[in-house]
């Protein structure tokens, strides 16, 4: 069996752009385009309706490239459980914090998420319930594996270092 993996929208994002002048950026997209191109048949891909609607998001013609890189990786289910989970992160500041350069790729998916939360009031329950609702009329092949997977709290010394949680299985 392969390992799985989740493509999120910074990788199809990396992947599909215009290559980059900044050389952080640059070397993002590079390294991208070879996992992608060499490495990505290793694994088991999975990616979500969020990972979708960002990626339809934006200019025309850079989303069509984004979605056609999507097709065919099955999507994970939306569950109540991932909602408990990023309420439990972002509730003890997980997320790492902004860097002192900016890279317009990863911006733009910032802005695009920024724009759905506000449609919900940054009701982190009710963006689930909406991704529920249209993943539900997607027509797409829907998987879960949250059967069987437990995470449980990182001693807070670990917390700086890789998180909160971290899986069990």
């Amino acid at each position: 069996m392969k390992p799985k993996a989740y493509i999120e929208t910074s990788v199809i994002s990396y992947y599909t752009a215009r290559p980059s002048r900044d050389l952080v950026v640059a070397a993002h997209q590079e390294i991208t385009h070879d996992w992608w191109d060499n490495h990505r048949l290793n694994y088991d891909l999975y990616t979500s309706q969020a990972v979708h609607d960002e990626a339809s998001a934006g200019d025309p013609q850079a989303a069509a490239k984004r979605i056609q890189a999507l097709q065919g990786i099955d999507w994970l289910d939306v569950s109540n459980d991932a909602a408990e989970l990023s309420e439990k992160l972002l509730a003890q500041k997980c997320l790492p914090k902004k860097t002192m350069w900016t890279d317009p790729i990863i911006e733009e998916i910032h802005k695009i998420r920024q724009e759905h939360a506000a449609k919900f009031n940054y009701d982190l329950r009710a963006i689930v319930r909406d991704y529920q609702r249209r993943q539900k009329l997607s027509g797409k092949k829907i998987v879960s594996f949250t059967q069987g997977i437990k995470y449980r709290e990182v001693p807070n010394d670990k917390v700086a270092r890789q998180g909160s949680y971290e899986s069990l299985t």
